[in-house]
């Protein structure tokens, strides 16, 4: 197995190719990059002139967007990733994205990517991570198709992935099930609602046909004056 090309390197001695069709995207990786007093920097529009200047001169670190045409920034990836595309295939790859849902992220890590960046990138997060790429000695291995893997990143999405589909099929049946006891309830109040209304409308034709005494006529016999009898008192 063998490591990247920029394991181990300091920043003033990182040669970086950055492939992005955005020229705004463009001026603010410069400057960034410029700023970390990068060693070299080529910057290309296209992904075809970026592969072509690559395997004139490669270099140790390679920055890409995820979506441009007529080539993407995954096909860029998985063309550099082919062993017979040695010593390119060796160069770590960072992906920024302007779409950083779990199927893109996750694609990008299973192409060989090192690291995925979500736009608008900030200097911050771009000199952090470029610092830990340095200091990223995980290996290379080589997959069934012939192409170059970050080792581990396999099995470590596996086991995210199969994390992933336990946790939605759990929120999936939670939902069902308090779907379920929401629509009982609402079939409990209702027939408790129809209930009493039922109740009321007898009671109300008791009291018409006088088989109930009304509440306000009991009302007023307690509301009546109470005599108090004394007994006369003997001598």
């Amino acid at each position: 197995m063998t490591t990247h090309s920029a394991y181990g390197l300091p920043m003033e001695y990182l040669d970086i190719i950055v492939v992005e069709d955005s020229k705004p995207m463009q001026t603010i990786i410069r400057s960034i990059l410029l700023s970390m007093n990068i060693g070299r920097l080529r910057i290309f529009e296209s992904a075809e002139d970026a592969l072509q200047s690559m395997l004139s001169e490669p270099p140790n670190l390679i920055i890409t967007d995820y979506r441009m045409s007529p080539m993407n920034g995954y096909q860029l990836l998985r063309s550099i990733r082919n062993r017979k595309m040695a010593p390119l295939c060796y160069v770590p790859v960072i992906v920024i994205t302007a779409h950083g849902t779990r199927s893109v992220v996750e694609k990008a890590y299973r192409g060989g990517a090192h690291t995925v960046l979500v736009k608008p990138i900030s200097p911050k997060v771009l000199h952090q991570r470029l610092e830990w790429l340095i200091r990223d000695s995980r290996k290379f291995g080589n997959d069934d198709t012939g192409h170059c893997v970050v080792d581990g990143v396999g099995p470590l999405l596996d086991d995210h992935t199969e994390r992933f589909i336990a946790l939605t099929q759990a929120r999936e049946y939670h939902e069902h099930m308090t779907k379920k006891v929401t629509e009982k309830q609402d079939v409990v109040d209702r027939i408790i609602s129809e209930s009493g209304s039922d109740a009321a409308k007898r009671a109300e034709e008791a009291l018409a046909k006088g088989r109930i005494p009304r509440l306000e006529g009991f009302a007023r016999v307690r509301e009546e004056p109470v005599v108090k009898r004394v007994r006369p008192r003997t001598i």
